[in-house]
């Protein structure tokens, strides 16, 4: 593999697919799948413009430990060393951030397939402490007709996009966003989506995208960053990962 230093890498192995990423912070800048636009850089109702990217080595804030950790962890606005081939590619990441354990390498490999997308992301302990973490993929889907009526194997979370709730789903989901076809995304390792999108000054939603976010752990229990369940132990690693079909 070939390290590449431009500031943003274009996979295109086929005509109708292809993906773009951006070494500040593991983003991913744009991704058209099957010839269909799904991800894009989004200019959000609060006037800052972002894309999807990880959150790492916590998905929101902390709530149960005092490590001074800035929101969705540092990654996503550090500068990642990026690896690369034709239709793959690995970002390489090392957290160091206030009193967090040192030793946590990430490692995010993106490959593209003519109707499929992959993203799996491997934590490895390499120091002497336990370390928490809570991994989630902060993804901006495009709503061309907006995402009332946003669903999700089979239910309508138009209410839980309103109230950034938290959705436990399945090994594989079926997900229809207005205007778009039919999108089936399977998980391993990442059994929650937060759903969500921002308001403006006013108060109101933004409806030109919706947040669907896999993640690791229910950021809002007692049970989640922190808790032993969230720990990799000195020489141990944690995998995910999630493809996204259409």
């Amino acid at each position: 593999m070939t390290e590449i230093d431009e500031r943003t890498i274009t996979l295109k192995p086929f005509i109708s697919s292809d993906v773009t990423l951006n070494p500040k912070g593991a983003r991913v800048e744009q991704l058209y799948l099957g010839g269909s636009l799904l991800w894009d850089k989004v200019t959000r109702g609060d006037g800052k413009e972002t894309s999807t990217h990880p959150c790492t080595p916590i998905f929101g804030s902390e709530t149960w430990t005092s490590f001074v950790l800035p929101q969705h962890g540092p990654m996503r606005n550090d500068e990642v060393r990026i690896l690369t081939t034709q239709s793959a590619a690995i970002a390489i990441y090392d957290i160091h951030e206030g009193t967090y354990p040192n030793g946590i390498s990430v490692y995010q490999q993106f490959s593209l397939d003519s109707n499929n997308f992959t993203i799996k992301t491997t934590h490895f302990n390499q120091g002497n402490e336990p370390a928490p973490v809570n991994f989630a993929e902060h993804a901006y889907w495009l709503t061309p007709k907006g995402w009332e009526g946003l669903m999700i194997n089979g239910e309508d979370v138009t209410q839980l996009v309103k109230e950034d709730r938290i959705l436990k789903w399945k090994d594989l989901n079926e997900i229809l966003i207005p205007g778009v076809p039919r999108i089936l995304l399977a998980q391993k390792g990442l059994p929650y989506a937060n759903l969500w999108a921002g308001t403006n000054s006013k108060g109101l939603c933004d409806t030109h995208y919706v947040c669907i976010e896999p993640v690791e752990q229910d950021p809002t229990s007692s049970k989640g960053f922190g808790y032993k369940e969230s720990l990799i132990l000195p020489g141990h690693f944690r995998q995910n990962e999630f493809t996204i079909i259409v």
